[in-house]
């Protein structure tokens, strides 16, 4: 299976960031991280990624926030949303048009799967 190109983490905790960063790198994906939504949108790197993993729950915009920010901008890649806690919001996660949803603490093995699965389905 094609892996994505690249991968764009957006999460507020740096410890989150840095190590999904490793772990992706270890599987041969590239990525970027951000430390917020607004730092993403501001970076001119939003329409630039193959798949984008980002936290639900973050200080100022919340990952369903940049989702739906991210669909009215015409952006169209694949997104993984992670939560330690969504299942009372996966609903509205699905109808933003997020790939899948994540649930924190998660498999290696797990994550790649789930992007190599959203990538896949994006170019179909």
């Amino acid at each position: 299976m094609p892996t994505p190109k690249m991968v764009h983490i957006v999460d507020d905790d740096a410890s989150v960031r840095d190590s999904i960063g490793v772990l992706l790198e270890s599987f041969g994906i590239r990525s970027a991280t951000f430390e917020s939504a607004g730092d993403y949108l501001a970076s001119g790197q939003a329409g630039a990624a193959d798949c984008v993993l980002m936290d639900l729950h973050m200080p100022g915009m919340t990952g369903l926030e940049l989702l739906e920010r991210l669909r009215a901008l015409g952006i169209t890649a694949p997104v993984i949303v992670m939560t330690a806690n969504g299942d009372h919001i996966a609903g509205r996660i699905a109808a933003a048009g997020a790939s899948s949803l994540l649930c924190k603490p998660f498999d290696d093995n797990e994550l790649v799967t789930q992007i190599e699965a959203a990538y896949q389905s994006a170019r179909n």
